[in-house]
């Protein structure tokens, strides 16, 4: 097996617009950014990561933070990697033995499939007032939906196709967009043979 470096990994996959020069982490909003700094600040705590260059406050914090640098939790069925245990162990008892665990919401009964996406809906929706937009009133799960949406109202698209040059709001809708400048056909149609 190949390992490759924390910068290396930090550094792979698609770039964003604004990027940590510390620890190579990418972010969508500049807002989310300088929130991140602060974790690069001394002022955190007395413990610095040598690798990513990020203050925890305890010792205790500083080896679990140590974890997702050293600790990665293997598939043995198909090769998957994660950092964490209960996240491989709810992975391989629904990819590999179809047992799914079913989390559902005392609130308003959405059901989840794991413990962290429980976590984040519970926290997400049902934390407290939702941030709501000033122009025209809709509400959102967390600060950073409603950043998003704001850019419809700024115009600011800050993803550029390298082919044509055309601008878009999000990671996403660039990655649709780029399937037009390409002669794949991903998608079969069975009942006419057409790819």
């Amino acid at each position: 097996m190949m390992f490759i470096s924390f910068q290396e990994e930090s550094k792979m996959g698609l770039k964003f617009p604004f990027q940590c020069n510390l620890c190579y982490k990418g972010f969508n909003f500049e807002s989310k950014l300088q929130n991140h700094m602060k974790k690069h600040s001394p002022s955190r705590g007395p413990y610095e990561c040598t690798l990513c260059k990020m203050y925890l406050p305890t010792a205790y914090s500083f080896s679990v933070h140590s974890n997702i640098h050293n600790r990665r939790y293997e598939c043995m069925a198909c090769g998957r990697q994660m950092t964490d245990r209960t996240s491989i162990i709810d992975h391989y008892m629904s990819q590999h033995e179809g047992y799914v665990n079913i989390y559902t919401c005392s609130i308003c009964g959405k059901i989840s499939n794991n413990n962290k996406t429980h976590r984040g809906h519970m926290r997400n929706h049902h934390g407290g007032d939702r941030p709501k937009c000033d122009q025209c009133g809709k509400t959102f799960i967390n600060k950073d939906s409603l950043a998003e949406h704001q850019q419809i109202h700024d115009g600011i698209k800050h993803y550029e196709c390298s082919v044509c040059n055309k601008r878009f709001r999000t990671r996403t809708h660039l990655k649709i967009h780029q399937h037009t400048h390409s002669d794949v056909k991903e998608f079969y149609c069975v009942e006419c043979d057409v790819r």
